[in-house]
């Protein structure tokens, strides 16, 4: 065999191995198996309500991996036990949007802030993969949007007395119920800054019902 033969047989063995290593791993992320470092990644479903103040764009399930969509729930030591989301994680063809109502303040100062429909979004909601079958708890979660470079984040039950209401979620199997909740004494408020960190600005206090429901992809 010549040099260039072993070269060119050496290059397709380590193409394969690297195909099959790459397929294996989006297996086990689908399937909710353990990945690097005992961490788990189980592809999600999500599905919002549209008469809520967070709405989908009518088109149907939100779904990992589809039409530029990063949906995964993940759970392991040192992870945010949540769901972490992107619509712009890959870019496409067909690009997925969310609608943020924010057209109702929750108080005497905030201003309406409009309806803003969104590609370039993402988010977290915490917390969900340390519940048990049955249980109720109450988490924290965030919606950032980005409009010309800028980021805005629209963030509920972030700390203790910031007046913004926590999500309630519901576990029933591998399936899990978010929602505002009219019990809580902040409602469906959730505060809206800009930016994320050090130097954010809160713009204000404002009623953004949600209703999701979060289900492991088939």
């Amino acid at each position: 065999m010549s040099s260039y033969q072993r070269l060119a047989s050496s290059t397709a063995i380590v193409i394969a191995l690297v195909t099959v290593t790459a397929a294996g791993r989006e297996s086990a992320a689908q399937k909710g198996q353990s990945g690097p470092k005992g961490i788990t990644l189980v592809s999600e479903a999500a599905q919002f309500d549209d008469a809520a103040g967070i709405r989908s764009d009518g088109l149907g399930l939100y779904r990992d991996g589809v039409d530029g969509v990063s949906s995964q729930r993940v759970s392991g030591s040192s992870t945010t036990n949540g769901w972490a989301w992107d619509l712009a994680a890959k870019r496409t063809s067909v690009p997925r949007t969310l609608t943020y109502d924010l057209t109702h303040p929750a108080d005497g100062v905030s201003q309406p802030m409009g309806v803003l429909t969104e590609h370039d979004t993402h988010g977290q909601v915490y917390d969900l993969s340390t519940m048990s079958d049955g249980q109720t708890a109450y988490v924290r979660a965030s919606f950032h949007i980005i409009i010309n470079r800028v980021e805005y984040v629209v963030r509920f039950g972030q700390t203790p007395g910031d007046g913004s209401a926590p999500l309630k979620v519901t576990r029933t199997g591998d399936q899990f119920w978010v929602r505002t909740d009219a019990s809580d004494p902040n409602g469906d408020i959730a505060r809206y800054l800009r930016g994320n960190g050090p130097g954010e600005v809160l713009l204000g206090f404002y009623h953004v019902p949600l209703d999701l429901t979060l289900s492991n992809q088939q």
